[in-house]
């Protein structure tokens, strides 16, 4: 795909344009094109940034790579350079692996919604294969494994493929691991080739907090370090249509900020063991990146007492906070009201979002 910019008519007409227009212009005020190759869509998105020097990781093993290099100087006087670029590549782990998810449309924010994402490895001679797969998503909302199987187009279409795994049932053949935003499934032995392009199902249940939440599924091999691959976005099965690892869900109306929940009215932090901290939990929606998340308590007079703000990457979700109803001293402020703020800085021109709530406080 080309766009071309012509640089005099450009700021004629304020747009660019394409070739074939570009041809159309008399060549007496034509003047040279200025052409920008721009991925079409057969490309993936753009990672998320490298700040060091590090491992590429590719969609799937591909033969072209679009590199975009920002160049920064804290000092005035100097200007950075490129002097080289090397890309070292590795074999990949596995030749092919599409992936999609559905649902993928509709989804209620913030509601509990069972998802089901299928992948089917395709593997070519010399591929060593994975050992351990990562499923993680792009919203800090838990994800809770259900069931894994695999199988045939058929036996996992119509539900009775082998199962790997079953919360339900107690099944283990697969050794999983939760982690933050997902979790890791290990196998018992290398999977190294799939008779018949083996599909796989992965059943889970979490809560979407973005207008798109994307889900990304990894895979690694033990023994073969720094080589991680993931699945690419694909037509993997017929038994769905979405051929996305993307869930939308309409946002419109729904707050940044949800309102505060808090355990209980009233703390008491005698060492008792009973209301000695105070849970407070908020959900955060529409937003993505590494954000700071601010929750204060305040005496009734403005002075802050404690603060528990903490900086969140993909904030979108839910987040629970812990007062243990001292002040940043580590002493018990007077009993009394006390107000618990949470507050959200939005990008743009929405302003900051908060929220408050007043708890008591006794002893």
């Amino acid at each position: 795909d080309e766009i071309v910019q012509i640089p005099h008519y450009f700021a004629i007409t304020g747009r660019e344009i394409s070739r074939d227009l570009w041809e159309r212009i008399p060549e007496s005020v034509r003047t040279e094109p200025v052409i920008e190759e721009v991925p079409g869509p057969d490309w993936s998105n753009w990672s998320e940034p490298y700040l060091t020097p590090g491992e590429f990781r590719s969609p799937t093993p591909s033969l072209n790579a679009l590199i975009r290099v920002r160049l920064i100087s804290d000092d005035p006087q100097r200007a950075p350079d490129i002097s080289s670029l090397q890309l070292r590549f590795r074999p990949p782990l596995i030749d092919k692996v599409v992936a999609e998810i559905a649902p993928s449309f509709g989804v209620e924010p913030g509601v509990d919604q069972e998802f089901t994402l299928y992948f089917r490895p395709m593997f070519a001679r010399g591929n060593p294969g994975f050992d351990e797969l990562r499923l993680r998503s792009s919203s800090a909302a838990p994800v809770e494994p259900l069931r894994i199987v695999r199988g045939s187009e058929t036996t996992v279409g119509f539900g009775f493929a082998p199962v790997l795994w079953d919360a339900e049932q107690g099944i283990s053949r697969v050794e999983l691991t939760r982690a933050e935003g997902g979790f890791d499934v290990r196998f018992p032995a290398p999977i190294e080739s799939t008779a018949g392009g083996a599909l796989y199902a992965i059943t889970f249940r979490t809560r979407v907090f973005l207008q798109s939440t994307t889900f990304r599924l990894q895979f690694a091999r033990d023994g073969i370090d720094g080589v991680v691959q993931a699945a690419g976005e694909g037509d993997a099965t017929d038994v769905v249509s979405s051929g996305s690892l993307s869930v939308v869900s309409d946002l419109e109306g729904v707050p940044l900020l949800d309102e505060l929940s808090i355990a209980q009215a009233v703390i008491t932090p005698n060492g008792d063991g009973i209301n000695d901290e105070l849970v407070i939990g908020l959900s955060v929606f529409h937003v993505e990146g590494e954000k700071p998340i601010v929750l204060e308590i305040f005496d009734l007079s403005g002075r802050r007492v404690r603060d528990l703000t903490r900086v969140q990457s993909n904030p979108s979700g839910d987040h629970t906070f812990v007062w243990d109803g001292r002040d940043e001293s580590g002493r018990l402020p007077p009993p009394g009201n006390y107000i618990i703020r949470a507050a959200f800085v939005a990008d743009g021109t929405i302003g900051t979002i908060s929220r408050a709530r007043i708890v008591g406080l006794v002893y």
